[in-house]
């Protein structure tokens, strides 16, 4: 929560009512378990190019606020340079290996190494190898060329 603007809440309960819901959306928001900034290498310069980084679970809808949809392989972009004008980051999500494309502004940050998970490492590698190209038949279809 955005700490400079708590003020604007008017809550017309009683304080102790407003703690108890509190602390319980709390608990259950860390029960999710999801990654944030501590799980992240630090500093807004950190090259994202072939990086598995961290979603902002603020962009996720409330279905897809878990771990494993967090975690998106950023493959190219201006957006994967701190510096670029450009925000777009280009890669894929490594749950499924879905497509798309994010703002720089969408990410915690880069995955540290340390908290990447085995299905990730998998899943990443999975979906970085080249899709095999169909078999293709050996014969002509029986057509010549004559010069």
């Amino acid at each position: 929560m955005d700490k400079e603007n708590t003020w604007q809440y008017h809550v017309r309960s009683h304080p102790g009512l407003v703690n108890l819901f509190v602390a319980d959306a709390r608990r259950l928001w860390d029960k999710l378990g999801l990654f944030d900034g501590r799980h992240c290498e630090n500093g807004s310069q950190v090259d994202y190019t072939d990086r598995i980084v961290v979603l902002d679970p603020s962009i996720l809808k409330d279905e897809c606020k878990t771990p494993q949809d967090q975690l998106f392989y950023a493959e190219s972009g201006n957006g994967c340079r701190p510096n670029a004008i450009g925000t777009k980051v280009y890669g894929f999500h490594v749950s499924d290996g879905e497509k798309g494309y994010y703002r720089r502004t969408d990410f915690i940050g880069a995955l540290k190494e340390e908290f990447v998970p085995e299905w990730a490492k998998g899943n990443t590698q999975k979906y970085l190898e080249p899709d095999e190209p169909a078999d293709e038949p050996v014969e002509d279809g029986g057509m010549t060329m004559n010069m």
